[in-house]
């Protein structure tokens, strides 16, 4: 049911299993999971905490409680958090997109940028890395390198929808607005 993004019917379903087997680390950690696209973030706190008590290797735990720390305002537990689940798991990209969007917001756009640069050059790179990228570069007027961010997550994702419709006449703006680059001669 979570994975379909069905969070209320995941939290029913997971809640049963874990009166079953308390000691889940994968229940809590889904519950956890859950409970934040709820947007019911102490509880999903709770539940992740004693996910990575359970087993301090489960990555997406980790992420998961950075990403919940995050929108409690606990930025440094959250940033220590997500670095502990790009630890664990080189391979996954959503600790550093988090990590960069913790770092953004907090008024480091270079670091930010240095994150999902090192994202991007991970083997599983989702959508929404390019869209954070976009974003970030855009607000710093670097609008051709963002409209090419923009233009590949428009590519992984399905083209119906007001959502990348809007995003493609955004991208449309960009190109428009990026200036020309003149390359001098001998170049």
């Amino acid at each position: 049911a979570l994975e379909r993004g069905e969070a209320e019917e995941a939290e029913r379903l997971l809640r049963g299993a874990l009166r079953l087997a308390p000691a889940s680390a994968a229940g809590q950690a889904n519950l956890g999971a859950a409970l934040l696209r709820l947007g019911r973030n102490r509880e999903a706190l709770a539940h992740l905490e004693t996910a990575v008590a359970l087993d301090p290797g489960c990555a997406a735990a980790w992420c998961n409680l950075g990403l919940a720390e995050l929108r409690l305002g606990r930025r440094r537990q959250a940033e220590a958090h997500l670095r502990r689940a790009a630890a664990l798991d080189p391979g996954d990209v959503a600790p550093l997109v988090n990590l960069a969007r913790l770092q953004a917001a907090a008024g480091e756009p270079e670091a930010a940028l240095l994150t999902l640069r090192a994202a991007l050059a991970r083997p599983r790179v989702p959508p929404q890395a390019h869209l954070h990228l976009a974003l970030l570069l855009e607000r710093q007027g670097r609008r051709a390198e963002a409209a090419d961010h923009l233009a590949a997550y428009l590519a992984a994702i399905p083209p119906e929808g007001p959502l990348a419709a809007r995003l493609g006449r955004h991208l449309a703006e960009l190109r428009r607005a990026a200036p020309a680059v003149k390359v001098a001669e001998g170049e």
